[in-house]
């Protein structure tokens, strides 16, 4: 059986491909994945119990992640990472809300 680039099952590289996925990694220690490679959904999935108890707060994190995706796709970036999304977080939140304690909510 063979990969698509041509390395054979049996090479020894394809032992050191198997060994290096047998590994156990803690994310966030040993890998990272930019916030740009989730879906919504799987966003969504991820905030605290809290957040994803409020709707006002999934909505600003929504907004936030459809424009960061919109304007990747319009620059043909390559993604965006949290921080980023923090970010516009900020710029998105006074927009939906309207007292400031609201704003400070979100990222508490």
């Amino acid at each position: 059986m063979r990969f698509s680039r041509g390395i054979s099952m049996s090479s020894p590289v394809h032992h050191g491909v198997i060994e290096k996925l047998r590994q156990v990694v803690d994310p966030g220690k040993d890998f990272t994945i930019r916030v740009s490679s989730l879906t919504e959904s799987e966003l969504l999935d991820r905030l605290p119990e809290a957040m994803r108890g409020s709707p006002l707060q999934c909505d600003i994190v929504t907004k936030a992640f459809a424009e960061l995706e919109a304007d990747r796709l319009r620059r043909q970036k390559s993604g965006f990472g949290i921080d980023e999304l923090l970010k516009k977080i900020e710029d998105v939140a006074p927009q939906m809300v309207a007292k400031p304690a609201e704003v400070l909510s979100c990222f508490s």
